[in-house]
């Protein structure tokens, strides 16, 4: 069959208005949208192959998805909460489920789980409460897991002073941290985002990201206390910990090369963003160390912070033998004016 024939892939009118529902309903749901999508472009004339490319997808997924709803497996899509008309959340409590299995907790008050993932573009879409936003669970959050974080560093290094604990949480709790941390247990895939927020790709964006996992880590403590909420932190963060001198260095290398440069040459490095390339939601940054216009490291990350810091990393070996290369004619010339030649 060529790409374009028309397919005998016909749909009621009834059939319509369901997928039609479920975009409606359900956009908060990449997988099930994109299904409902492409049943439609199908209806609509298109083979498998031109539906598929239009989406961005595999034929043969598409052609599953057409035996599934016939099966009416597609045609369930989520019901309106019976309690509450004005629900917070679209999704249904299989949904749920799904996040609470891949966290491995379950909550005693669902409720928490669903104020979590929710973000104000959908609250202010909705006219819903502030309050059903997750900016409140965010705010508890961060303490929490600021908590977390520090409990673990104190047991893991004993004998570090204070200003090495701190450098090491800044290391651990940031955005790019975090929202690399959201990614893994698939969290965007469950956030409840306003029309705006969903089509710019909000699922995919850090601070959103980031957000919504302290909304989450503060959900857990408020249902289960706070060793529920540090046994999980630390099960997301043991790669981390494992490294965790490895992100030492890397986070004092700036502080080091910012130092050795206010000594040698009175003057600061400067970090320049030579290059940003990816998606929106997926940028790579490119970044330049600098001294009196001098290039002395590059590096690339996630994050302007994630660029700078291993920009930083690479400036420091060239940056101590510049110095050493400077001081030994000085040095030299010290020695001669002692001895009197």
């Amino acid at each position: 069959m060529g790409k374009g024939e028309k397919l005998s892939f016909k749909l009621t009118s009834e059939e319509r208005r369901s997928l039609k529902k479920i975009l409606q309903e359900t956009r908060h749901f990449k997988l099930l949208e994109m299904k409902a999508r492409a049943l439609l472009l199908c209806s609509s004339g298109l083979t498998d192959e031109a539906a598929a490319k239009q989406l961005g997808l595999k034929a043969p997924a598409i052609a599953r998805w057409k035996r599934e709803f016939r099966k009416n497996e597609l045609k369930k899509h989520p019901k309106e909460n019976p309690k509450n008309k004005q629900s917070v959340t679209s999704s249904n409590s299989d949904d749920l489920s799904i996040l609470q299995t891949k966290l491995g907790y379950q909550f005693k008050d669902p409720s928490l789980l669903e104020n979590a993932i929710t973000h104000t573009s959908f609250v202010n879409e909705k006219k819903l409460s502030r309050t059903s936003a997750n900016e409140r669970l965010e705010f508890l959050g961060d303490s929490v897991l600021g908590l977390a974080i520090c409990s673990e560093l104190i047991e893991m290094r004993p004998d570090s002073p204070e200003g090495v604990l701190s450098k090491l949480r800044s290391g651990l709790v940031n955005e790019y941290k975090l929202s690399e941390i959201a990614k893994q247990i698939g969290l965007g895939d469950f956030l409840l985002l306003g029309r705006g927020e969903f089509l710019s790709g909000g699922r995919e964006k850090p601070s959103m990201l980031a957000d919504a996992y302290e909304a989450l880590i503060a959900a857990i403590y408020i249902d289960g206390g706070f060793e529920k909420a540090r046994c999980l932190v630390s099960s997301h963060f043991k790669d981390c910990f494992k490294n965790i001198d490895k992100i030492a260095l890397t986070i004092d290398s700036k502080t080091r090369v910012q130092e050795l440069s206010q000594e040698a040459f009175k003057i600061a490095p400067v970090y320049v963003v030579t290059s940003v390339c990816g998606p929106e939601h997926d940028k790579v940054f490119t970044v330049e160390a600098r001294l009196r216009g001098e290039v002395i490291g590059r590096g690339s990350g996630r994050s302007k912070r994630e660029a700078e810091q291993k920009a930083a990393t690479e400036a420091e070996g060239p940056l101590r033998l510049k110095i050493e290369s400077i001081k030994k004619p000085l040095q030299s010339s010290a020695e001669k004016a002692d001895t009197g030649q």
